[in-house]
């Protein structure tokens, strides 16, 4: 996949990631009896507990494998008294 087709948004506690796979190969004058690998349209929302850093979110598209960052917010980490 392109890393450009990917859209990654944090709204209301969610993220929300949205993307298109296109199809890889084109055959002309052939039939297609099985194709592996299934593209179109995707989208997961991934519900996120209120505590975490909006601000310092990160992604990271290496190799056909997307890594998400999502540290917690700073007023959730345990404190020292």
């Amino acid at each position: 996949m392109n890393p450009n087709d990917i859209k990654i948004e944090f709204k209301d506690d969610q993220l929300e990631i949205t993307g298109e796979r296109t199809s890889m190969h084109k055959v002309e004058n052939s039939k297609v009896w099985r194709e592996e690998r299934a593209y179109g349209k995707f989208r997961r929302i991934v519900q996120l507990p209120e505590a975490i850093d909006a601000d310092a979110v990160d992604a990271m598209y290496d190799a056909g494998v997307l890594t998400l960052t999502i540290p917690k917010s700073p007023k959730a980490l345990p404190k020292q008294i």
